[in-house]
């Protein structure tokens, strides 16, 4: 009997061993919660991201990764702590891992909402295409890559997914749109007629011309000034004004500070357009041997060309000129650095020779830019001594700097 006590006594502990082993693994000193025990790199349940799944067990760890068969994938996450998984049958297919993207798109034929053309929209649903019930259009178009629509009264006629127009004859006395010219344009339908005319809005002009449905405007900036003639119209018009706009362009001015093609001046070309507006170019180097030279036209309107300098020149400014030379400013005696003989830098503003620092240690100066007064300076460890100014001996790289006398 004491042996089943014995027996019974030990199962107890052993179960109050393990549930102290499950509710504080792993041993930090402190339980911890579900998420710990269990992580993701995908960072949850998403079908589109390959992911792999590691969770803690008493024995060590599982881990998981997805994975594809055929159009299925099988989705590794956690959830209490625990690896669980999840088949799902992917749209796009399936690939390493992962379901495919589903990429949304939407094509309309009649590129966006057009009453006059017949379109069809294509998006991941199906294609749609523009249709008419009676006198009204059911018009199509993509927004957010999804087929949306819209419904517009035709003002004629619904026929074959577009609005129709009413047919018409069209004059325009200035031939179009055409700025320079008071015109009036006229369209004359089966059931009246009408008519626009050519107008004044500040400096610009609104233009009356035949469109594809009629007699229509379109706004014109004015090359100059908009101005009032009066127009005569053949034949039956409404009544209207008497007087239509043109622009009236301004005179053109054009100068040029060297006097036309001229490589070896830097000019610079003052013009004005028709419009008022004064327009400032100065000749430019294109190249070592090339200049953008501006000049002025008979028309005394401003043009450049291309031009290659000499073959002695070169392109210094927006001119060509010959090469410059420039002055030596830095002379070192020793011919640089040379650690056993004792130089002397001689630049615009000052003189200084090598010296010794120390025993072993030598100054030595140099001209880094013959074409720059500035003097530089290494130091030296000499291998036996210094003496005067020179190394006794191979030596050895220290440091460096400028000096700016």
């Amino acid at each position: 009997m004491k042996k089943i006590y014995l027996l019974l006594s030990l199962l107890v502990i052993s179960l109050l061993a393990l549930s102290l082993v499950t509710a504080f693994w792993p041993f930090t000193g402190k339980a911890t919660d579900a998420s710990a025990n269990c992580l993701e790199t995908d960072n949850g349940y998403d079908i589109n991201t390959r992911g792999t799944t590691t969770a803690k067990t008493l024995f060590g760890k599982s881990e998981r990764t997805d994975s594809c068969s055929g159009d299925t994938l099988k989705e590794y996450y956690c959830l209490d702590g625990k690896i669980k998984s999840k088949k799902v049958v992917c749209i796009a297919g399936c690939s390493d891992g992962a379901c495919v993207s589903v990429v949304p798109s939407c094509t309309d034929s009649d590129s966006g909402v057009d009453e006059d053309v017949a379109g069809t929209v294509t998006d991941s649903s199906g294609a749609h295409r523009d249709a008419c019930s009676g006198n009204t259009l059911t018009e199509y178009y993509c927004q957010d890559n999804n087929a949306v629509n819209q419904t517009i009264v035709c003002s004629y006629q619904c026929k074959n997914g577009a609005c129709k127009i009413k047919p018409f004859n069209c004059t325009d006395t200035d031939n179009g749109i055409n700025a320079s010219q008071a015109g009036v344009a006229k369209a004359e339908f089966g059931d009246g007629v009408d008519v626009k005319w050519d107008i004044c809005s500040g400096n610009t002009i609104k233009e009356a011309y035949c469109g594809d449905k009629g007699a229509s405007i379109a706004t014109v900036k004015c090359r100059g000034v908009c101005k009032n003639q009066s127009v005569t119209f053949v034949g039956n018009i409404a009544p209207g004004p008497t007087e239509a706009a043109y622009c009236d362009p301004l005179a053109l001015t054009c100068t040029d500070s060297d006097n036309g093609q001229s490589t070896g001046v830097n000019g610079t070309v003052t013009s004005t357009n028709a419009a008022g507006k004064t327009i400032v170019n100065k000749d430019k180097c294109l190249s070592k041997n090339s200049v953008r030279e501006y000049y002025c036209t008979a028309e005394n309107t401003s043009a450049s060309i291309a031009l290659n300098c000499t073959e002695s020149d070169i392109c210094i400014q927006g001119k060509c000129t010959a090469p410059q030379v420039l002055p030596v400013v830095c002379t070192d005696s020793d011919g640089g650095k040379n650690f056993t003989v004792k130089g002397t830098i001689t630049t615009t503003h000052a003189n200084v020779s090598d010296f010794c620092l120390g025993p072993n240690k030598l100054a030595e100066f140099y001209c880094k830019n013959p074409y720059k007064a500035v003097i530089s300076l290494t130091t030296r460890m000499c291998k036996e001594k210094c003496s005067d100014g020179t190394c006794i001996g191979a030596s050895e790289a220290v440091s460096g700097e400028n000096i700016n006398p």
